[in-house]
């Protein structure tokens, strides 16, 4: 027996609001306020998953995570959306070398 695709269409609103509380539950999991570092490549990604800033989880600080532009992070709870690929990391320690 082979499994068939659902016949219905993905209800995408649900599956925003699943990956939403998801992150939110993450960021709620680490108490303070934070900085966020986010690729450039998952901007408009993470905009349209996670919408407008959302209060009461403490992130004070969002920035772009940059090739040449140190961005000295504001809080000592420092996360990254990133994607997995060597370049990106490699961005992410250039920067930290020179907090």
């Amino acid at each position: 027996m082979q499994a068939q695709p659902p016949t219905e269409g993905v209800n995408f609103m649900l599956l925003r609001q699943h990956y939403q509380r998801q992150f939110m539950k993450y960021l709620d999991e680490k108490a303070g306020n934070k900085s966020i570092y986010f690729d450039a490549s998952l901007l408009k990604v993470l905009s349209l998953i996670l919408g407008p800033r959302a209060a009461g989880h403490n992130q004070e600080q969002r920035l772009i995570l940059q090739d040449h532009t140190v961005q000295q992070p504001a809080h000592r709870i420092v996360i990254f959306a990133i994607r997995p690929e060597i370049e990106t990391v490699q961005k992410i320690l250039w920067q930290k070398e020179r907090w």
